[in-house]
């Protein structure tokens, strides 16, 4: 079986839907052009990381990390009690599945975009890093137009 996996999409914000399942709302694709209208921060952007791990092997450690240009921002480590769960289903030999998925939610508020940049989510899972999709933030400042009375 392959080894573990991860994907990462970028939005505003992430709400939950009455039955639990996540509601991504303004996701960012690859690029963005984000207007500014005279600020230099984007208040809020979510980083929504779905990991996908297979049940051959035994978990030690999982963190998610979100970066912007190389500089880490927040991450979050998943906790050993979730991790001694993963083995509980890894280690039962009666069991059809052939993996598993853990979804994180890392929030990043007042994000300084003023020159543009990549943020980045990496995800470690026993100790192999794994790079999901970078997203690639270019701001642009709008301009207030006004008209002289004649």
């Amino acid at each position: 079986m392959n080894g573990p996996n991860s994907f990462t999409q970028y939005c505003d914000d992430v709400r939950r839907e009455a039955d639990g399942r996540p509601s991504l709302m303004g996701i960012y694709p690859n690029r963005a052009v984000i207007e500014l209208d005279g600020h230099k921060r984007l208040p809020k952007i979510c980083a929504y990381t779905v990991i996908t791990l297979p049940l051959d092997r035994q978990l030690e450690s999982i963190s998610v990390v979100s970066f912007w240009n190389d500089k880490k921002l927040q991450g979050v480590d998943i906790p050993d009690e979730v991790i001694t769960e993963f083995n509980k289903e890894s280690n039962d030999k009666n069991s059809k599945k052939q993996q598993l998925s853990l979804a994180t939610i890392i929030e990043i508020r007042d994000l300084d975009i003023n020159d543009g940049g990549i943020l980045l989510t990496k995800v470690t899972v026993n100790n192999v890093q794994i790079e999901s999709q970078a997203l690639r933030l270019t701001p642009r400042q709008t301009v207030a137009v006004t008209h002289a009375d004649d």
